[in-house]
């Protein structure tokens, strides 16, 4: 891939520097990143043990070296010292003999424990609010202090009080209820280190403690450092990075983020000290990845979402022939419904676009339907894996299946939102106003369904109970066309209008995209519209209730038209037949005039 005038100006930029690299999912962020460590190992002999690349989970690691990889495989000689935080803990533990935070609890014990504490101490609130606070303590209050250890919690007692904090309510915790919180906390961190057993943010805590207990005498440092979405980091996290960031002699420190994907709408992590050391800002905002429709959804949902502030310019490359992405509704009138275009979908992809079941990622917002739709491929014959397996094979051989929790920094070269209705993703008009911190978190997660897609985003809702994040205000329809690889515009206006209204509009569509006239039309009792020419001739059928294609091509065949394409609408798609030399083909379009 070349790179842009914006990536070479990271790469040529002098090395003793902390750059902060910006944009938005498919600039080309981590791309930047890895070309620069190819330049300090070509152009300034680097060797990679100075280097460190720290990256959030397993799975983007994998990615990580993939695309390493794929920059210039014959300089696969350069070894990317690539880590992910618990393993920069795990290591570092071990290079220095220290057998500490050994016994680990999952979140599960961490909530019996602490709840047992808030039961001895009669709190009176909700339990989520106390374990929220405590969490919020946890990932970002760790002060670099000298003196003992209770004198220190102490001293982060009172910047947790000067820091202003709200109820589900919107309504600021009051000091008797911060007390009662930070007791808890407290008590809880001692049962920790005196039972010798650590929850991840007990962790990572105790683990930046004693980083700072040990100053400059660290076992080691690296005077260069990578990371990839740092936004994805605590800021307990980022200060642990920061303490291997070795700035005494030939140094550098490479940040990659987007603000988007940050999951804490207050971005907390920016108040990292690895962010004091930044000399340099790049913005990126060309896309390099997506098709130009998926984009221009992004940048409509962007810029017209109360709840994410896009601070940067989002422009793209728009690239000519390639297919337009989809919007489909759904009617929702009974349960196979959602199903049956699903499917419809998934043929279309794999027999007539030629895609694979491993290009499609299918993501559900609801986890029973995503277990409903596993059983329903599996007895289809489809196979079905879920993201870990997916990017842990070599040749993944299935269709991947994700919840929205589970989303990370993936690409797909199609990506499939099953169930974009309300409660689902995103909240209702009044929770809006309560509850804007679980709206913020599904804006987020709905910004990274639509920024994994490489070519093609097919939207899956409910008319009657859609999404607020799928409103007209929230993205531009014209982003959107009616049906893969064709030149209809979606036009909800058009989901519950007439029959002959939407025969009108698709005869304007056939005149003014397709290349017809008026002449070419026809009156006929069956059809909504016959359209004849020299050519061919076209039966098209507009149906108000869902499609149900054997009784349609039943009705076809007792007429007299001998049409050569069948095309049959409904609200929200439509399929096209070719029915030359007596067979019945789905093909992608209307044939032009």
């Amino acid at each position: 891939m070349e790179l842009t005038l914006k990536q070479r100006e990271i790469i040529e930029y002098p090395f003793k520097n902390t750059i902060l690299i910006t944009g938005y999912a498919g600039t080309g962020k981590t791309y930047a990143l890895l070309h620069k460590y190819l330049s300090l190992c070509q152009d300034y002999q680097v060797p990679p043990q100075d280097m460190i690349f720290i990256v959030k989970d397993e799975i983007k690691k994998d990615m990580t070296l993939l695309m390493y990889n794929l920059i210039n495989p014959s300089r696969k000689f350069y070894q990317l010292n690539i880590v992910t935080i618990e393993e920069l803990v795990k290591y570092y533990l071990e290079f220095s003999k220290l057998s500490l935070f050994q016994n680990r609890i999952d979140d599960i014990r961490k909530r019996s424990i602490l709840k047992q504490i808030a039961r001895m101490k009669n709190i009176q609130f909700s339990f989520e609010l106390l374990y929220d606070e405590i969490k919020f303590i946890q990932e970002n209050i760790v002060l670099n202090s000298e003196g003992e250890f209770l004198d220190i919690l102490n001293k982060e007692y009172k910047q947790y009080y000067l820091t202003t904090r709200l109820t589900p309510k919107r309504q600021p915790l009051t000091y008797q209820e911060k007390e009662l919180i930070w007791s808890v906390y407290k008590d809880y961190l001692i049962r920790s280190l005196n039972d010798d057993i650590f929850d991840e943010s007990t962790l990572y805590q105790s683990f930046l403690r004693l980083l700072y207990q040990q100053n400059d005498n660290l076992t080691f440092k690296f005077p260069y450092i990578f990371v990839d979405d740092v936004e994805q980091f605590t800021r307990v996290q980022l200060d642990i990075i920061n303490c291997f960031y070795d700035t005494n002699e030939m140094h550098g420190c490479y940040l990659a983020q987007d603000e988007l994907k940050c999951k804490d709408r207050y971005k907390n992590y920016l108040n990292s000290a690895i962010f004091k050391h930044v000399s340099y800002t790049v913005h990126l905002d060309t896309n390099l990845r997506s098709n130009h429709n998926v984009y221009s959804i992004i940048k409509s949902f962007l810029n017209n979402n109360a709840l994410l502030e896009a601070r940067q310019p989002y422009e793209s490359c728009k690239r000519e022939g390639r297919l337009n992405s989809v919007l489909t509704y759904y009617m929702n009138r009974h349960n196979e419904e959602k199903s049956i275009i699903f499917f419809d979908r998934l043929d279309l992809l794999i027999n007539n676009y030629g895609y694979e079941l491993s290009d499609i990622l299918v993501i559900f917002n609801d986890n029973d339907t995503l277990m409903e739709m596993k059983f329903a491929c599996e007895q289809k014959g489809i196979n079905v894996i879920d993201i870990a397996e997916h990017y842990k094979t070599l040749n993944p051989r299935g269709l991947t299946f994700i919840h929205k929790n589970d989303m990370s920094n993936y690409e797909f070269k199609v990506v499939f939102i099953y169930d974009v209705d309300n409660n689902k993703v995103c909240t209702g008009i009044v929770n809006k106003m309560t509850n804007i911190n679980t709206n913020y978190a599904d804006s987020v997660h709905f910004y990274l369904q639509l920024t994994s897609a490489r070519d093609l985003i097919i939207i899956n809702a409910s008319q009657n109970e859609p999404s607020s994040l799928i409103h007209p205000t929230q993205i531009n329809h014209d982003a959107f066309t009616f049906e893969l690889g064709s030149k209809f515009p979606v036009k909800p206006l058009y989901l519950s209008s007439r029959v002959s209204d939407m025969a009108n509009y698709i005869k304007d569509t056939l005149i003014n995209l397709y290349g017809y006239n008026v002449k070419h039309f026809n009156n006929t009792k069956f059809y909504e519209l016959l359209v004849s020419t020299n050519a061919h001739k076209i039966g098209i059928k507009v149906v108000e209730d869902s499609l149900n294609i054997d009784n349609i091509m039943d009705a076809v065949a007792s007429q007299d038209d001998d049409i050569d394409y069948l095309v049959i609408f409904d609200a929200y798609h439509y399929l096209v037949y070719d029915l030359r030399s007596y067979t019945v083909n789905r093909i992608t379009d209307i044939p032009n005039n």
